[in-house]
């Protein structure tokens, strides 16, 4: 249902693109924007969803996340979202940290129409760079019997 309202005011706004002005484009890409945004953010995990602690930082892309798991199966979607205007050189630093006990978990990466990167999937620290797509970008861990502990710092990079 969401993808439908989504194409539908796609659809919509280009239609409205072809007979505006400059100035018009403008607004209706923005609001475009606005809408998908809030289209992505509903795919993120809300904060009483999940298992640890996660503290956002200036937008849903970037913050801290801090769990301790206890047989946890299942996925968590961390950070992220969709946007027309993020992407196309933002580039985020992501810094993460793990213990395991017993079980299996991934930190993975979906960007744009790029296949899925797994960021970690070992115990240790690790840390990397990642470059946004346009479109959705979302960073989650799946945990199969998983018992353990993870810490996740992401950052956007400034040029």
């Amino acid at each position: 249902m969401k993808k439908i309202i989504v194409m539908f005011l796609s659809v919509i706004c280009i239609l409205s693109l072809t007979s505006c002005g400059e100035f018009a484009k403008d607004k209706v890409l923005d609001k475009y924007n606005q809408v998908v945004e809030s289209a992505g953010d509903m795919v993120i995990h809300k904060d009483n969803e999940l298992v640890g602690n996660r503290e956002m930082g200036v937008n849903s892309y970037v913050g801290t996340y801090t769990a301790e798991y206890d047989n946890f199966t299942g996925q968590e979607i961390l950070f992220g979202g969709t946007s027309v205007e993020k992407g196309n050189g933002t580039t985020l630093k992501w810094h993460a940290e793990s213990n395991s006990e017993t079980g299996t978990f991934t930190l993975s990466f979906a960007g744009g129409s790029d296949p899925v990167s797994v960021l970690m999937d070992d115990e240790g620290e690790f840390e990397e760079e990642i470059e946004l797509a346009s479109g959705s970008n979302y960073i989650y861990m799946d945990g199969e019997n998983f018992t353990g502990n993870i810490q996740l710092s992401i950052s956007e990079v400034n040029d």
